[in-house]
């Protein structure tokens, strides 16, 4: 019962990683695409620093400012590339996949899900009556009562008794006494 408990946690937290991995990657992506935009907004900002200076209408500072951001735009954009092939890594490892394996995920808008009612006290009884590791553990309360009285049998004094038989004959006659 406790190594099936215990195979049971282990597939449940396998697919909590993958829904986990999975949904890392989901937002990676997103991030990605924000961090995308930033650096074609600092593009931007920079060339549209370059002409105001071209005309006097900037401060050459503006530019150097420009060009630091548009800079750290593409360091975060690279850190969350990144980040987003940990993330692809870490699903294809879980999953047991070759790390250059090809594969693509379809992003999926998660918050179109629909709302719905929590029964806590269901889940709360069905926890305690079906959780591996409350199991586990009232199983192994079983097991150590069981040894409990075991070992209490082997604390009370051990009582034996032993009978000899003998016969003597005083006749001729076999078992004649």
């Amino acid at each position: 019962l406790v190594s099936a408990n215990f195979l049971r946690l282990v597939q449940r937290t396998l697919r909590f990683s993958v829904f986990q991995a999975f949904y890392n990657i989901q937002r990676a992506s997103v991030r990605m695409k924000v961090r995308e935009n930033r650096v074609k907004d600092a593009q931007e900002f920079l060339k549209t620093i370059k002409e105001r200076l071209k005309f006097g209408f900037a401060a050459p500072v503006e530019e150097a400012n420009a060009l630091i951001n548009l800079n750290q735009a593409e360091a975060d954009l690279d850190n969350e590339q990144t980040n987003l092939r940990n993330a692809m890594d870490s699903l294809l490892s879980i999953l047991g996949y070759e790390l250059e394996s090809p594969f693509s995920i379809t992003p999926e808008d998660v918050a179109s899900i629909p709302d719905f009612q929590y029964d806590v006290a269901r889940d709360m009884e069905r926890t305690r009556v079906y959780h591996e590791e409350l199991a586990n553990q009232r199983a192994e309360i079983g097991f150590a009562k069981k040894e409990i009285r075991v070992q209490k049998d082997l604390l009370k004094p051990q009582v034996s008794l032993g009978l000899t038989a003998q016969h003597r004959m005083r006749d001729d006659f076999p078992f004649g006494s």
